[in-house]
């Protein structure tokens, strides 16, 4: 059985030129949740306290029931 994973982690898609935050995941409600903890504010504090966002990656598998 595969288990299901929610990932957040710095990349860029196929067609664009710039790196950016990138979630993957079952759309939806759960991958949302990620991206609202993981917010724009929050990024850019981590940022002014020095950590560097192009090492950020995030994986969490979802308990079966």
């Amino acid at each position: 059985m595969k288990k299901t994973k929610l990932r957040a982690y710095w990349g860029k898609l196929q067609f664009e030129k710039e790196k950016k935050l990138l979630f993957d995941g079952p759309n939806g409600p759960d991958r949302r949740l990620l991206a609202s903890i993981l917010s724009e504010q929050g990024l850019q504090e981590l940022v002014a306290r020095g950590y560097d966002l192009s090492t950020l990656k995030f994986e969490i598998t979802r308990n079966e029931r």
